[in-house]
């Protein structure tokens, strides 16, 4: 098969998204606050969280993709919280930082670190840098740093992105810190971003769609119970991911996203 009969347009046309992701990125994350940083303007981390704001929208806009936040429980997202999500593409994180109102610090690979300009996004917002699950380099610092400064920190519970419906095994740091600090767990579902970019596809392989948020009701952790209270936590959240997943699955075919999760009988988070 010649190289021309091979090449798919919808791979092309992805290509194309990423390209104007990668412009956002650098716009948002790099020039934007260098510029501040030289006028002055960043004195701490909060003078920061508008630009990771105006980032995810961005983002989101450059891929084609619309988010929403369903927050059944009027939940106050202005408070901190260590977060558990589940995670399925690489837009979990975007579409978390376009919907949330405050900015949020995510465990990232120590490679990433490495890449010029893309490294020094991550290092500019206090991202985490991780190796082989495990905080590197002064990692563990900057969490706790993060934690006692009342900022939120985002865990995906299964510690790497999963593929398909099936929830991969816990990972107990994020209730740990949580105990420690005396901070509050909010559960969040992301539910359809791996039909927009998954790790199943070719990296190119972008399908615009909607990205569905569904917040839980938080939950406290402390030492003196912590195991009953993380399989309790653990229990919860597999009901509710797989009762949203099925629902998900029905309405996504059916009716556009603002119509999806109104019944109350869905969300029980």
């Amino acid at each position: 098969m010649s190289p021309t009969r091979s090449l798919r347009p919808e791979l092309v046309f992805g290509a194309f998204l990423w390209l104007k992701n990668y412009l956002v990125t650098f716009i948002f994350l790099y020039l934007v606050p260098s510029i501040k940083e030289k006028l002055g303007l960043i004195q701490c981390y909060s003078h920061r969280e508008p630009d990771l704001k105006r980032y995810g929208k961005a983002s989101m806009w450059a891929m084609g993709f619309d988010v929403e936040i369903i927050n059944p429980h009027n939940i106050d997202l202005k408070k901190d919280y260590i977060l558990a999500a589940n995670h399925r593409s690489w837009f979990d994180q975007i579409a978390l930082l376009a919907s949330f109102p405050r900015g949020i610090h995510f465990l990232a690979k120590e490679e990433y670190f490495q890449i010029p300009i893309y490294g020094r996004c991550l290092k500019n917002f206090k991202m985490i840098p991780v190796s082989n699950k495990r905080l590197r380099n002064g990692a563990n610092e900057v969490l706790e740093n993060c934690l006692a400064q009342n900022e939120n920190v985002c865990f995906f519970v299964e510690g790497t992105r999963g593929a398909g419906r099936e929830l991969l095994p816990f990972k107990k740091g994020a209730f740990r810190y949580a105990a420690k600090f005396q901070k509050e767990v909010l559960p969040i579902y992301i539910l359809g971003a791996e039909k927009c970019s998954s790790k199943a596809r070719h990296l190119f392989d972008v399908k615009q769609g909607t990205i569905s948020i569904v917040i839980g009701r938080p939950q406290k952790f402390d030492d003196d119970n912590f195991a009953a209270q993380l399989e309790n936590f653990e229990q919860r959240f597999r009901r509710v991911h797989n009762q949203l997943y099925t629902e998900f699955e029905i309405f996504s075919a059916q009716a556009p996203a603002y119509t999806r999760f109104h019944s109350n009988s869905v969300v029980q988070a």
